[in-house]
């Protein structure tokens, strides 16, 4: 593969849902193309000098919005880059104008059920619980519990896990709109993090060869 100058590159632009491996698949491909990576939310937290539960218990997520995209711009503005977004951060209006204009978008797509595998302790992801028309909801599904819960626990969290799908597919399409005008989709479920960025090099390459000829 033909190798490109990092200061002379479109900088490398990763998003998609919660879970689809924009972080573990940005720094595999940082690395293979010998790039800056930064994570979004981790340069937030590291900007505010907090975590992100905590930018969302004192700002609420106006504040961490607020943040989000003043730190996007910012980074839309450097060359050569892989930045691995927030799940939210292309949502917010006119970002993703911005990231078309600014670099290479890849978007990262996998199933809700391969989602819902991955996405670990969901008090770390206050993302999920804060977006908005879904945290309320969120919460009741938490606290709730069937009648039968005492002499049943298996069937009430096969109901709750059931219940957590629901939240978790009407976020995504509240979101898909987005995610779908990246430069090119790339699935992640079953498929390894190395592979996927190989898929993402070599498009990323097919990208910047068609820019020079244009």
């Amino acid at each position: 593969m033909q190798t490109i100058s990092p200061s002379l590159s479109p900088t490398i632009f990763l998003i998609g849902f919660m879970a689809t491996g924009k972080s573990t698949v940005g720094r595999l491909l940082a690395t293979k193309l010998g790039r800056p990576f930064v994570d979004l939310d981790e340069l937030i937290a590291e900007d505010a000098g907090k975590g992100v539960a905590e930018i969302f218990d004192a700002e609420g997520e106006s504040g961490f919005r607020a943040r989000e995209q003043r730190l996007l711009a910012e980074l839309c503005r450097q060359r050569g880059w892989v930045i691995a977004t927030g799940g939210g951060a292309s949502c917010a209006e006119g970002a993703m104008d911005l990231l078309l204009k600014s670099g290479f978008v890849a978007g990262l797509t996998a199933p809700v059920a391969t989602l819902l595998e991955r996405v670990g302790d969901l008090n770390s992801r206050p993302l999920l619980r804060a977006a908005p028309d879904v945290s309320s909801v969120f919460e009741r599904l938490l606290a709730w519990r069937p009648p039968f819960f005492h002499r049943d626990r298996k069937t009430s969290e096969a109901a709750d896990g059931l219940r957590l799908r629901g939240v978790f597919e009407r976020l995504l399409a509240r979101r898909v709109m987005f995610y779908e005008r990246a430069h090119q989709t790339f699935e992640t479920a079953n498929v390894a993090p190395a592979e996927v960025a190989d898929k993402i090099a070599l498009a990323y390459q097919a990208f910047c060869n068609d820019r020079k000829r244009s």
